[in-house]
């Protein structure tokens, strides 16, 4: 495989939404490049170690349309980048439960792991119903749930003490996510897997991972 490019260059900028509003926790990074990063609460980014050159910008966010926007950069300088990303609208509940084809990884996955939770369409018709994710992760027997309302974390209640560690939390093939970064109502299936269950090794490291995968 063809090594990560990388420079002197730097990029920056502004990520936001509908409404002109900024984005927080919009994934960020140059294609081809080993340097990423996420957006904070007031939409900002900042990447560096980039090559210079014509470069593609990506961006990615849980609920909005993937974005891609072509920069200069230079080595030595720092360019601004701004991104508007637009929102996508999701189906209601009753359309999805129709539409299990639209999750063919979930289904693959529940069909082949003898361990995991699953969370199908009818499962999240109810439970999205909750304030926040975390509070659907809450109902799995296996996790605990550290701190309160949006920024709480997931980690694994198995063992306790000494042995709990973050749970990966995935979301649309984007991992490193946090729990919250999603809301209820956006969630179509989830596949848990608590420390021990063996769950897929991309994305499993030996603290389980939560996969989700938004209504499409």
């Amino acid at each position: 495989a063809a090594l990560p490019l990388s420079g002197t260059a730097m990029l920056s900028g502004t990520v936001r939404g509908t409404g002109d509003a900024p984005l927080a926790s919009a994934e960020v990074r140059v294609r081809g490049a080993s340097a990423m990063g996420k957006t904070d609460a007031s939409g900002r980014y900042s990447l560096s170690g980039l090559p210079a050159g014509t470069q593609v910008l990506d961006v990615r966010r849980v609920g909005y349309g993937a974005a891609e926007m072509p920069v200069e950069l230079r080595s030595g300088v720092t360019i601004t980048g701004d991104v508007r990303m637009q929102r996508i609208v999701n189906l209601d509940s009753i359309r999805v439960v129709g539409s299990r084809s639209h999750y063919k990884e979930f289904n693959e996955q529940q069909k082949h792991k003898i361990f995991g939770v699953f969370l199908g369409p009818e499962e999240m018709a109810w439970r999205s119903r909750t304030s926040y994710a975390s509070d659907v992760i809450k109902l799995i027997p296996g996790y605990q749930i550290v701190g309160e309302g949006r920024k709480s974390q997931v980690v694994n209640g198995r063992g306790g003490g000494m042995m709990r560690c973050r749970t990966n939390i995935v979301i649309d093939g984007m991992e490193g996510m946090s729990i919250n970064d999603v809301e209820p109502i956006e969630i179509g299936v989830i596949a848990a897997y608590r420390m021990g269950d063996q769950g897929p090794p991309e994305y499993d490291r030996g603290c389980g991972a939560i996969i989700i995968w938004t209504k499409r």
